[in-house]
C-alpha cells in the first residue's frame, strides 16, 4: 500500500489481490467469507493502522497482527452468518408441511432473522399490515401449534418469542460431524458439520487457525 502504481484504486486492488492470494492458498473454489468485505466493516482501524504503519519504521508486526486479526474475524462472522441461515432451514424444513398463511410466514422469517424487541399483537399487525383481531388469531394458532409461546409478563403489553424447541432446536439430518446432540446427548451423523453441537464449534474454531497459519 506505501506504492501506489495508480491514480485511483490502490486499495480496492491490494484487498483484491489479498482476497484472490488466500483464496489459492486454499485450494477450494468454494469460500464463504471476504477479507475485503471485513476490512470494509472495519476500515476506520484499517486506515488507521495502515497509516502507522507508512509511517513509522519498516517494522510490519504491528500491520501483520491487525490483519491476521481481522482475518480471523471475518471466519467468524462468517461462521454466525452460516448458522443463523442453517437455523433457519432447519426450522423450515420441521414445518414443510405446517400450514401457514403469508402473514405468519413474514413474522416468523423476521423473528429467526433475529427480531429486535419484543413482538406483541400490535407489533405484528402493524408488520403484516391486518386487523388486530387477525394478528391475535394469527398468534394463537402457532401457539397451539408448539411454535410460539407467551414470555413472563413484564410490560403493558403481552409479548411472544419462539418456543425454545423452535429457537434452538436439533435437527438429526443436519447435525454435525462426529458428535453429540447438545440438547439430548442422542449420537448424530457424520454427514455434516456446520452446526451448532459441541465438535462443531471446535472443528470450525480449528479452521480458523488452520487458516490464520496458512496466510502467516
Amino acid at each position: 500500500m506505501t506504492i501506489h502504481p495508480f491514480d485511483d484504486g490502490n486499495g480496492r486492488i491490494a484487498r483484491a489481490i489479498a482476497d484472490w492470494a488466500l483464496a489459492r492458498s486454499e485450494g477450494s473454489p468454494q469460500r464463504f467469507y471476504s477479507m475485503s468485505a471485513q476490512i470494509h466493516r472495519e476500515r476506520n482501524d484499517y486506515f488507521d493502522i495502515l497509516e502507522r504503519a507508512q509511517q513509522g519504521t519498516l517494522d510490519v508486526t504491528p500491520w501483520m497482527q491487525w490483519f491476521l486479526g481481522c482475518l480471523g474475524r471475518a471466519f467468524e462472522g462468517t461462521e454466525s452468518t452460516l448458522e443463523a441461515g442453517l437455523r433457519k432451514a432447519r426450522f423450515w424444513k420441521r414445518h414443510a408441511q405446517a400450514t401457514l398463511n403469508e402473514r405468519q410466514r413474514v413474522i416468523l422469517n423476521t423473528l429467526l432473522d433475529g427480531f429486535i424487541g419484543t413482538l406483541t399483537t400490535t407489533k405484528w399487525a402493524q408488520l403484516t399490515k391486518c386487523y388486530h383481531d387477525t394478528a391475535l388469531r394469527d398468534i394463537q394458532d402457532r401457539m397451539e401449534q408448539g411454535i410460539l409461546k407467551k414470555d413472563a409478563p413484564g410490560g403493558r403489553s403481552t409479548s411472544y418469542s419462539l418456543t425454545a424447541t423452535e429457537a434452538g432446536a436439533c435437527d438429526r439430518a443436519l447435525a454435525p460431524c462426529g458428535g453429540v446432540c447438545r440438547h439430548d446427548g442422542s449420537p448424530v451423523s457424520r454427514r455434516s458439520h456446520t452446526r451448532t453441537a459441541p465438535c462443531g464449534r471446535r472443528r470450525r474454531r480449528s479452521l480458523t487457525r488452520s487458516r490464520t497459519r496458512r496466510a502467516q
